[in-house]
């Protein structure tokens, strides 16, 4: 018989450092991530000889980075980068450079992560990894002081969640939106709250582990944003275009960009909005889109 799905979530800001180097290695730009631009500049703030080993780092568009997302949480509390440093200290060479060229990642499989990484020595890979590690500054990734609890805060409004409903309806909730559905070889899934990352969630695979680094959004953070949200979507002609031929059914965004007469990029904008409003959800694995099977009814929050 299957075993149950298990379900975790861990936060650190381990995951945030992890995270900034993919993005600036990466598709940075501001319209992509809500501190794409500010995180560009502190980059490029950082100095010569640290951006040039991170460079050596590099696997590919910042997978490499990417890879190492799910070590974090074998490092100590509170997975901060000092501890992940430390773990790091314990795992052969060989191991990390096959780790951050995506050996333990399915969707990988059959694909060569290239980069200056791949023709590094193990040894000196590690060497360097560590050194650019101690290294960063903690202000490149944690601008604010505020995001630390703002993580620590999002990652228990998902255990609470977690304690009373399915890992499958958990994941929906936490990533606006994704619906996830069990399969082959996956036996956990891991829920990491990020706010760098937003307001996209990046998913990948790692031994038997579906990880998903979801946009951190605390319940604290009250019904007026989420109300902001609703009508921010509804505010637009062809958002409600769109949310009309969803109703007649699911369409993929290559679909939804023949028949509303727009790029798919701009289909991937509006989508973003409507999800966020919780109007819409993907499937993962697919690029099929519907609407939200639990509709939000604004007009009552406002009588209230």
């Amino acid at each position: 018989p299957r075993r149950p799905l298990g379900l975790r979530v861990d936060s650190g800001t381990a995951y945030e450092a992890l995270l900034s180097l993919g993005m600036v290695q990466g598709d940075v730009t501001e319209i992509r991530y809500t501190e794409g631009r500010a995180l560009g500049v502190r980059f490029k703030s950082l100095p010569a000889a640290l951006r040039r080993l991170l460079s050596s780092l590099d696997a590919g568009s910042g997978e490499g980075w990417f890879s190492l997302l799910p070590l974090v949480q074998v490092a100590e509390p509170p997975r901060g980068v000092s501890e992940l440093v430390r773990r790091f200290e314990s795992i052969g060479a060989s191991e990390l450079k096959r780790t951050m060229l995506g050996r333990h990642r399915s969707e990988l499989r059959g694909k060569t992560l290239g980069g200056p990484l791949a023709g590094v020595a193990a040894t000196e890979v590690k060497r360097r990894l560590l050194a650019a590690l101690e290294a960063l500054p903690s202000d490149f990734y944690l601008p604010r002081p505020e995001i630390a609890r703002e993580l620590a805060a999002s990652a228990e409004s998902a255990r609470k969640m977690a304690r009373r409903r399915k890992p499958e309806l958990v994941v929906e909730r936490m990533t606006r939106g994704i619906v996830y559905q069990a399969e082959p070889g996956i036996d956990e899934l891991l829920l990491v709250p990020t706010v760098i990352h937003r307001p996209w969630t990046l998913v990948q695979e790692h031994d038997g582990t579906r990880v998903f680094c979801y946009p951190a959004h605390p319940d604290t953070a009250g019904e007026e944003r989420e109300l902001a949200a609703v009508y921010r979507a509804l505010g637009d002609e062809t958002r409600l275009r769109m949310l009309r031929r969803l109703a007649a059914g699911r369409a993929t965004f290559g679909q939804l960009a023949r028949e509303m007469g727009m790029a798919k990029s701009t289909v991937h904008h509006h989508a973003l909005l409507l999800r966020t409003a919780g109007l819409v959800r993907p499937h993962l694995g697919s690029s099929g889109l519907e609407l939200a099977g639990d509709l939000p009814a604004p007009e009552g929050w406002l009588r209230g």
